[in-house]
């Protein structure tokens, strides 16, 4: 909630910051820790490649097991295919939303 008596007659509010200065902020203190930019980055990536993953793993699952001839090892295989790519998009989201500098984990990492 906010407090109307704080705020001035009009109803504007003065930007202690602007835009610019912010991101020159997070620039800053992404590039204290270049490789762990690079980290991130190339984390993203991987996960956003598992994502995409997602639909070929689904079909093979549901190929297999729309198949006539349903072989048991074959389904299950591709379970196991559709539930690795799955985690492995599930852990590349997590580690790469944890690792930069504005994490709470970020203080002991100095």
């Amino acid at each position: 909630m906010s407090d109307d008596s704080a705020l001035p007659e009009d109803g504007a509010r003065t930007r202690v910051l602007s835009n610019g200065q912010v991101l020159a902020f997070i620039w800053a203190q992404w590039m204290r820790r270049p490789r762990l930019l690079t980290a991130c980055a190339g984390l993203t990536l991987v996960g956003v490649g598992f994502d995409l993953a997602l639909p070929w793993a689904s079909g093979k699952l549901v190929d297999a097991v729309a198949d006539p001839a349903h072989a048991a090892a074959r389904a299950w295989g591709a379970w196991l295919v559709l539930i690795s790519v799955f985690a492995a998009m599930r852990w590349c989201a997590t580690a790469s939303a944890t690792c930069g500098p504005c994490s709470p984990r970020a203080t002991w990492r100095r």
